[in-house]
């Protein structure tokens, strides 16, 4: 008998003059607001190679590598942590904290990784990248030699004196 009424109650609020396209507009909103608030969120704690402490997050679960470090990286200039780092996604690369030897691909998502901790390092392919550009626009001038191929060679001039 209840069932009958709620359907007639349906029928009638349909049918009244007081329903609205707006009303519907509404509930489909909430219905919206109700599946974004079901997606599954974590808290990730990322430690920055060279930084001290931990940068923590909250992400979705399904987004990518490469959001997560343009996030992390917001977030750690938006802080004013030191040393500062560039702020290009493609400089860095994500690590798992227990398996630091490969990185994690950038359309990877993140969820898929079932851990909660990573390591963000520079990637190693650009920063050489730079240096080798570095290295040629100098043209050879004295700021070409690396501080520490000239430390090395007065450690060793050092030492040859000493012998002598």
């Amino acid at each position: 008998m209840t069932k009958k009424l709620r359907k007639l109650e349906k029928v009638v609020l349909y049918n009244s003059k007081s329903w609205s396209v707006d009303d519907e507009v509404k509930i489909k909103k909430k219905k919206k607001m109700n599946n974004i608030s079901n997606t599954n969120r974590i808290l990730i704690s990322i430690n920055i190679v060279g930084s001290s402490g931990l940068l923590t997050i909250l992400v979705n679960e399904d987004d990518v590598v490469c959001d997560v470090i343009d996030k992390a990286l917001k977030s750690y200039a938006r802080q004013g942590r030191l040393p500062t780092l560039k702020s290009n996604t493609f400089d860095y690369v994500l690590h798992c904290s227990n398996d630091t030897s490969d990185a994690l691909g950038p359309s990877e998502s993140i969820g898929t990784f079932r851990t909660r901790k990573f390591v963000l390092s520079e990637n190693q392919a650009s920063s050489t990248k730079t240096e080798e550009a570095q290295s040629k626009g100098r043209n050879g001038t004295w700021k070409s030699f690396s501080f520490k191929k000239l430390r090395s060679a007065l450690h060793c001039a050092a030492i040859g004196g000493v012998r002598d």
